[in-house]
């Protein structure tokens, strides 16, 4: 027992909780079965990394006051090669984009970079296919 606490307390050290937060996506009804698109808000104070993938993700801040999600919803899960991959940042005061594509099993990542006073709302969509649509 007091071996498992020595290691708990060590693992719990290497990676503090402020260092990142785990989410799950609120799946909403009402999907496409070609289509897929998530919706999600974070308030970022300095840098953020959103570490997206299926139906999770991770909101990191290596700088700056903790991050905080206002939400993460989807209308399907993520496939691990998304086709017709699309980023739309919507809202935020400070820079924000997609610096990795979910391609062969990786993560989309989007970075933040608020510089601006105190903390602001940034708003994105991740949007995808399916499948392969064809044209007329």
């Amino acid at each position: 027992m007091k071996v498992y606490r020595t290691i708990s307390l060590v693992l719990a050290g290497l990676m503090p909780l402020s260092a990142s937060q785990y989410r799950l996506a609120e799946l909403v009804a009402g999907a496409n079965p070609n289509e897929g698109l998530c919706r999600i808000e974070v308030i970022v104070h300095g840098m953020a990394d959103i570490r997206i993938r299926a139906n999770a993700a991770t909101l990191l801040h290596p700088s700056g006051e903790p991050s905080q999600w206002r939400r993460f919803q989807c209308d399907g899960v993520m496939p691990v090669d998304p086709l017709n991959f699309q980023f739309v940042g919507v809202d935020g005061r400070g820079r924000q984009s997609l610096i990795q594509s979910p391609r062969n099993g990786e993560a989309a990542v989007v970075h933040i970079d608020d510089t601006g006073p105190g903390s602001s709302v940034y708003t994105f969509i991740l949007r995808w296919n399916y499948v392969l649509l064809k044209g007329p």
